[in-house]
């Protein structure tokens, strides 16, 4: 289903550099606001939001308020303890014993976070490494992210 942004040259490559997050960020850096209001619908990132995560009211502010306070400093304020939650092994393999072509990390939490430091050129920082608490369940609580994982701190 996401795998559509992942294809490069007929190869699944799931780094985030492919994401719609990453990308969306990248159109707004290079071209501003004016232009990502103005093609925000012709974006993949509003294509995977309105297609696969059925969001049909998008606030693209959100996005530029997101992109301007991680601009201006990342885990600061109210922010501080907002790190990404990121899984060993996929979501999709240890909870519903899927074989998933996805080598290194996935990102559970975070991907926006992540998208954006990657388009502002921070390729590190600190993130929080979780695990599945449920494995095999084939059960999911949705968002509710602190009953799906726990942290290996």
């Amino acid at each position: 289903m996401l795998n559509y942004f992942f294809i490069k040259n007929g190869i699944l490559d799931t780094r985030m550099i492919f994401s719609p997050h990453y990308t969306m960020a990248k159109l707004y850096f290079k071209n501003g606001e004016e232009w990502l209001k103005k093609n925000y619908k012709d974006t993949d990132y509003y294509y995977m939001r309105t297609k696969f995560q059925n969001y049909n009211d998008i606030n693209i502010d959100k996005f530029i308020n997101l992109y301007e306070s991680i601009k201006n400093g990342y885990l600061v304020g109210k922010y501080k303890d907002h790190y990404p939650v990121i899984l060993e092994q996929p979501f999709a393999k240890t909870r519903y014993n899927r074989e998933v072509p996805v080598s290194g990390y996935e990102v559970f939490s975070g991907h926006h976070r992540i998208g954006i430091l990657l388009a502002l050129e921070i390729n590190n920082g600190p993130v929080l490494i979780a695990e599945d608490l449920h494995h095999g369940s084939c059960y999911s609580e949705g968002k509710i992210h602190n009953l799906c994982i726990k942290y290996n701190l």
